[in-house]
């Protein structure tokens, strides 16, 4: 797994795709899986290894965190360690299914494809309909997210969308 991590990361970096720090964050937990799992070979990282990360992840967490909300956070951070195992894994080719955010079933199918997603936006006319889209499939924002936002939350130069905190909008 190591040698395949650190091919990823570099390559992504130097095309662009990621950043450093994202891609520093997904080699932590790639290697955190590799160690918890006991999984050396990119090959066996499959949607039930990933589920029993998620579970194993979501347990440790719930156990060492202190204070309210300690259990929305485990799966929080349960689900982003494996969302990042996951696509890594699907980079190399490997079909693995994702985990959910919260529920007992952690782990749904994609569903809508990148292609569909494309056809949706580019098959509108309508501005205000295409920018909603945009935001949301492709920048990730959140409904209540898209609803707020203003112009100044947008850095076109650069590339950015800085979203303030819920309580300062």
């Amino acid at each position: 797994i190591q040698v395949e991590l650190e091919k990823y990361q570099k390559g992504n970096v130097q095309r662009g795709d990621l950043t450093q720090e994202f891609a520093d964050n997904i080699g932590y937990a790639v290697t955190n899986f590799s160690e918890v799992m006991g999984i050396t070979d990119p090959a066996k990282i499959t949607s039930d290894s990933l589920k029993a990360y998620f579970n194993e992840v979501k347990r440790q967490k719930t156990k060492t965190e202190m204070g309210a909300g300690k259990k929305t956070k485990s799966i929080a951070t349960a689900q982003t360690y494996a969302s990042r195992v996951a696509r890594f894994a699907r980079e190399l080719g490997f079909k693995v299914s994702t985990p959910k955010k919260m529920g007992e079933a952690p782990f749904r199918d994609v569903v809508i494809d990148a292609e569909t997603v494309s056809d949706l936006i580019n098959g509108t006319e309508d501005d205000e309909l295409k920018f909603i889209l945009q935001c949301g499939f492709l920048a990730g924002m959140r409904r209540q997210e898209i609803s707020m936002s203003r112009p100044e939350w947008f850095d076109f130069k650069r590339n950015v969308i800085n979203i303030p905190s819920p309580d300062l909008v």
